[in-house]
């Protein structure tokens, strides 16, 4: 909460690998090459970024880059290079741990700042939208009618369910890291694991729509159909 007692709106973290070939999508790599897998990851990690700019633009949310593979003067030039303005201070490291341990941390991070929420997205997801975005940051937004959430408020979960049995989004209104502990991430059990887990802590559940990350060459096919996609391989 904010020093004058109102929390400050949700926040919207975006984690990205920076794109250097051979350290990024490697299973994709694998099938294409590393240069154009890192090709791709950079065009995937724009795409989301623009999604963050125009609901950071509406007022709908903060947003912040969580970044890892390179440091914070590496980014920014490197988002410079492609007209984004991203200044330090949205920008933040995501430090050392497993994925688990880093998304908690990011969690606890944004909700220890007064943000009434958190909710990080990848930068997997191809077809992601600002549309599916506001729905998540409604169901969390929500207001209970008061400053400061009461200890009897069941707290908000909000998950983006994968085609893989992950998920491409989570949010939060209160740290659960209970979430993130033991989890076996990238196996298809991580979003039926979060969701029992979420019913063991008394969590309210909202599912969002199933899409589908881009991690084999077969993923591309939908991404590249897609009007104004095709181009962004080439941004590098």
């Amino acid at each position: 909460m904010s020093r004058q007692g109102v929390h400050r709106p949700p926040l919207l973290v975006q984690l990205s690998r920076y794109p250097t070939p051979g350290r990024c999508k490697r299973r994709l790599a694998v099938e294409i090459g590393a240069v154009q897998a890192a090709r791709t990851q950079l065009a995937l990690s724009l795409h989301n970024l623009s999604l963050l700019h125009q609901l950071r633009a509406r007022g709908h949310c903060a947003v912040v880059l969580a970044t890892t593979g390179a440091g914070p003067r590496a980014w920014r030039r490197l988002l410079l290079r492609h007209g984004f303005d991203w200044p330090p201070s949205r920008c933040w490291d995501q430090g050392r741990g497993g994925l688990g341990t880093r998304m908690a941390r990011l969690i606890r991070r944004g909700l220890a700042r007064g943000h009434r929420a958190v909710l990080l997205i990848g930068s997997d997801c191809p077809c992601l939208s600002v549309s599916e975005l506001e729905q998540a940051l409604q169901s969390l937004g929500q207001s209970d009618g008061g400053s400061c959430p009461g200890p009897a408020r069941r707290g908000r979960l909000v998950l983006g369910p994968a085609v893989d049995g992950g998920y491409w989004l989570i949010g939060l209104d209160r740290d659960v890291p209970q979430l993130f502990c033991g989890m076996p991430w990238g196996s298809d059990q991580v979003r039926a694991l979060t969701c029992a887990t979420a019913r063991q802590t008394g969590l309210q559940l909202r599912l969002l729509r199933f899409q589908r990350d881009l991690d084999r060459r077969q993923d591309l096919g939908p991404w590249l159909a897609a009007p104004g996609q095709g181009p962004a391989l080439r941004l590098c």
